[in-house]
């Protein structure tokens, strides 16, 4: 008996000490708003890229908003998400056709377009800008080198904002990386291949979702670049994406985004497959899910526990039987 207490009380002390090694994959994660609280559409009544949208995703608990910009017709930066105002305002036209006083007038659902200053002014947090580079809808091409200068001196008047710039267009991010190599860029793309680009850029990667690996994720951290796939908003790729660890998701939905987090880590320590599992769907990784599996702590701390138990309780019932037996009466 006292050798089984004796291994129940080491056994509880392992299941502790590897719970204080355990640390969740996603608990740095950030919580970062597409277009604020996402695109337009009939369920969200937030106008996208607007400020009251990006204040509204700070509400939900995004503690950085995702925004486009393009240049309009006096060189300023606004946050438009297409080349021309026609589906996101009152308005239409190309927005490189349009002078400050037009960009002024427009109503974006009852919202005014904002300008990037405006919003380093008015939203107090970390800022992901993505650069729109007009290639379509017969809008005047983006002149790159400018686009970079203005963008850079704007960047420069909030010194203690965290910003991190991003495109589908490597020339344009090089072009700002010529201006000032200061300010952080990253790549987007759509499939796993831009990991590579972006690696061999010494960029951060912004994948779409279903191009993130956690194979690939793991080497992008291994370069000490982050990586933030977008745009993630169903729990299943949440979770997926919180067990690679990747540094920021990009939703249209952060209070789910936040609800989901903080179940993933709250369970991620005590269940082997708290993290992909099985609603990740069929095609999920397996190098990206499990208990502690990430960052070298011990993988399956339910399932260490349970074996330690299941020890105990063998012991408790080998002894228990040959106490019953001393006792039996000889035959």
């Amino acid at each position: 008996m006292a050798r089984s207490l004796l291994a129940l009380l080491a056994t509880l002390a392992g299941v502790e000490q590897a719970r204080a090694q355990c640390t969740c994959p996603g608990e740095d994660t950030e919580v970062i708003g597409h277009r604020g609280t996402g695109g337009d559409r009939d369920d969200n009544p937030f106008p996208e890229n607007t400020i009251a949208s990006f204040l509204q995703a700070a509400a939900e608990g995004a503690t950085m908003v995702e925004l486009d910009v393009q240049l309009d017709q006096d060189g300023r930066l606004v946050a438009m998400h297409d080349d021309t105002v026609d589906r996101t305002t009152d308005g239409s036209g190309c927005v490189a056709s349009l002078s400050q006083s037009a960009i002024e007038a427009l109503s974006a659902r009852g919202e005014p377009v904002p300008t990037l200053i405006e919003v380093f002014e008015a939203v107090d947090l970390a800022l992901n800008i993505e650069i729109k580079v007009s290639d379509e809808d017969g809008c005047p091409a983006t002149d790159k080198p400018m686009l970079a200068m203005e963008l850079a001196r704007v960047i420069a008047l909030y010194p203690g904002r965290r910003v991190v710039v991003s495109s589908f267009d490597l020339d344009q991010l090089l072009a700002v990386r010529a201006v000032d190599d200061s300010i952080r860029l990253a790549f987007l793309f759509t499939n796993p291949d831009g990991f590579a680009t972006a690696r061999a850029e010494g960029m951060d990667a912004h994948p779409l979702v279903i191009a993130a690996t956690a194979a690939e994720v793991a080497a992008h951290h291994e370069a000490g670049l982050a990586v933030r796939p977008y745009t993630v908003n169903d729990r299943s790729n949440m979770r997926r994406m919180l067990g690679f660890g990747v540094d920021g998701i990009v939703t249209d939905t952060p209070d789910l985004l936040v609800t989901v987090k903080a179940d993933f880590c709250e369970t991620y320590c005590d269940e082997p497959d708290a993290g992909v599992g099985a609603d990740a769907g069929s095609d999920a990784e397996s190098d990206g899910s499990g208990g502690c599996a990430a960052g070298g702590s011990p993988k399956g701390l339910a399932g260490f526990a349970l074996l330690g138990l299941a020890a105990i309780r063998r012991r408790f019932r080998g002894g228990s039987s040959r106490g019953r037996r001393r006792r039996s009466p000889p035959r």
